[in-house]
């Protein structure tokens, strides 16, 4: 079983495809995936497989963005579960839109 859900690898499918070569392509999506568990495994600092709002926000400045605080609340909102963790998968698909955003 891989480390990535059925939600991040479809999400990451659909927006970095673009007109890239097949072999291209699956190179640069696993190796963003790759750089993801290791940001998500640094800064999941309880290795509960989620992470709070704190670890969130620590995980996105080491993966390069730097966010207000209105739009980091944004993304908790989008993001997390019920109980505010954000698991893996919601992980990679946060930081996939943000790749494409900016």
């Amino acid at each position: 079983e891989s480390a990535f859900g059925v939600k991040s690898r479809g999400f990451g499918v659909s927006l970095l495809m673009g007109n890239t070569t097949p072999c291209f392509f699956l190179k640069k999506i696993w190796g963003g995936f790759v750089a993801f568990q290791t940001i998500f495994r640094k800064f999941d600092l309880d290795k509960s497989g989620s992470m709070s709002a704190y670890e969130m926000r620590m995980a996105l400045e080491a993966a390069g963005y730097k966010l207000n605080k209105k739009l980091h609340e944004l993304i908790i909102t989008r993001y997390a579960e019920p109980d505010l963790a954000i698991d893996f998968d919601n992980f990679v698909c946060c930081l996939v839109r943000l790749e494409t955003m900016f």
